[in-house]
């Protein structure tokens, strides 16, 4: 049987071919071995990846250096007393064992300073003038985003325009502060005190969906395809087996560390004619410097990516360079094999990998109109976790095909400068309540009585009223303009998932105090929206914000909203 290599710069149509004509049975073995595909692949791959993690695990082996050098060291500095001949003692001055400690030392300085060098990636290492062997020049290209230099002017260029839209009226840092601890323990208040708050505005921010698992079927699968990305199998053999299950073959599994990349896997499937596309989310230090270059800049499209649609759209600058790399990559892929044999593109990801598949899907049709005409069914986007990647009409106009799934208070899918500002007014609103009632911290008395109202926790007076906390969103998002462009949006139609802060009796233990279990934690609902929802545009200050967004907790809402 023929093996099929993928290098990177040979027509996809040699590589995958084989594949198609294939003739697969039904336990997606190859019949004329009983094989498993990945026998039958050979897979190649661009680079092998900084695994910053790895790298620290393997280093456990220093404390313990270091621990017996500062014990050595210490016993150089004590007088040692050492017994003679005939019942003689003498005491031996440090500097006869000094030798011996400096030496040491020396050894393992130079071992740590070997083991942190090793830590630092490849592509910081060749930008280091004295250790670069090759004598390479580099030319400062402002769209390298390899280049210190460049990043350095990128991630500065971002936190500019915070600080410019941000600093706008801003009250003094004290007052902004004061109204922020003001804001959790009011938070804690209605969740303690009035939670079906809470759940009436996450119900009326979109079509709340009677039977979940109709919206969700197919996306327990699909999860699985984008959380195989983060490349946690011990190897390419065991991520090609688990795709065999579902009758697809692993193409290609590239690796590549750098910024304003995206690590993915192809893999193709002759049953389903589907070619699905895998990109790794946020896992290492090149992956937060291509979330961190999160400007909105200016990118001009081959073309539509909707029918009459414009060809200018709004992104975020490092996932919009991952997306066009990985749309120049599997271009040619799509040429000569997708498209002549009718196959079907799906492309998945989890946090980044979500927004550079949303990224990925609008550039894809703007540079194939084949796609333009299929309402979604050949070209297909599910991005989990998605951090806000376009602009207001560029986000919308991706519901035919893009589909976002969003977890409770996911923070990242809410983290735009968009929603900063819709906070900070918010905030201002918080601080005019605070003086109304006297306890904003300006003196010994007003200080004493702010302390006094936080001190009361959840079971205290809310600051504000619900009808308040309604009319204060309702205006702190009319005074955000969102079609501003540097504010952006999760892509197309979102699917959010959300639990209910109004427990069932089932969740109070014998004692009358709430105990939350890992099950109430899940979502329990499921509301129909997009990226301009009222709550994707409020930054939700709860303790799982960041724990939302992990793939455990993705896979459980899924889990149990399938289930349920």
């Amino acid at each position: 049987m023929n093996k099929i290599s993928i290098p990177l710069d040979k027509p996809a149509k040699s590589i995958a071919q084989a594949v198609v004509n294939e003739p697969i049975n039904g336990d997606g073995y190859a019949p004329s071995a009983k094989r498993s595909p990945i026998q039958n692949v050979k897979i190649t791959t661009n680079a092998t990846s900084n695994n910053i993690i790895q790298k620290l695990r393997d280093f456990r082996l220093w404390p313990a250096i270091f621990a017996f050098t500062a014990g050595y060291k210490l016993g150089a500095n004590k007088a040692v007393i050492r017994h003679g001949g005939a019942g003689t003692t003498e005491i031996v001055s440090p500097a006869s064992i000094a030798v011996r400690s400096i030496f040491l030392q020396t050894a393992v300085f130079a071992l740590v300073t070997r083991e942190l060098w090793r830590l630092i990636p490849d592509w910081i290492k060749r930008q280091i003038p004295f250790v670069n062997p090759r004598k390479e020049t580099f030319v400062n290209d402002p769209n390298d985003f390899t280049s210190i230099p460049a990043l350095s002017v990128k991630l500065q260029a971002l936190f500019r325009k915070i600080n410019d839209k941000l600093d706008d009226g801003a009250p003094e840092p004290a007052a902004t502060q004061a109204s922020l601890l003001a804001l959790l323990i009011m938070i804690a208040q209605i969740k303690e005190q009035i939670p079906e708050f809470r759940d009436s505005t996450y119900d009326k921010s979109g079509i709340t969906v009677d039977h979940p698992a109709d919206e969700l079927r197919g996306m327990d699968e699909a999860f699985d395809f984008a959380d195989w990305a983060y490349d946690e199998f011990e190897d390419d053999n065991t991520l090609a087996k688990e795709l065999a299950n579902h009758k697809f073959y692993l193409l290609r599994h590239d690796k590549l560390a750098l910024p304003g990349c995206a690590a993915h896997y192809i893999a193709i499937s002759k049953e389903r004619k589907t070619v699905l596309i895998s990109i790794k989310g946020s896992s290492g230090f090149e992956d937060m410097l291509t979330d961190c270059c999160g400007q909105s800049i200016k990118h001009t499209l081959v073309g539509p990516f909707i029918r009459d649609g414009p060809t200018q759209i709004y992104g975020h600058e490092g996932i919009l360079a991952a997306a066009n790399r990985l749309a120049i990559d599997v271009e040619i892929l799509i040429e000569e094999l997708i498209l002549p044999n009718r196959y079907k593109i799906f492309i998945t990801g989890h946090s980044l990998g979500a927004g550079v598949a949303a990224l990925l899907g609008v550039m894809l049709r703007a540079r194939f109109p084949a796609f333009l005409d299929d309402q979604g069914d050949q070209l297909k986007v599910v991005a989990f976790a998605s951090p806000p990647v376009l602009d207001h009409d560029a986000a919308l106009a991706c519901s035919s095909f893009c589909t976002t799934i969003v977890n409770n208070s996911d923070v990242v899918a809410r983290a735009s400068l968009c929603n900063l500002m819709i906070l900070a007014e918010f905030l201002k609103r918080v601080g005019e309540k605070l003086k109304q009632k006297g306890v904003s911290p300006k003196d010994f008395e007003s200080t004493s009585a702010f302390i006094r109202m936080l001190s009361k926790g959840a079971v205290g007076q809310l600051l504000m009223t619900q009808e308040e906390i309604e009319s204060g969103m309702r205006q702190s998002t009319e005074q955000v303009e969102v079609k501003d462009p540097d504010h952006l949006f999760v892509a197309g139609r979102v699917l959010h998932m959300y639990d209910l802060w109004k427990k069932e009796a089932s969740s109070t233990t014998v004692s009358g105090t709430k105990s939350e279990t890992i099950e109430d934690r899940t979502a329990k609902r499921l509301c129909i929206t997009d990226g301009t929802s009222l709550m994707l545009q409020y930054i939700e200050m709860d303790e799982r914000m960041v724990t939302d967004h992990i793939s455990s907790s993705y896979r459980s809402s899924i889990r149990s909203l399938l289930k349920n």
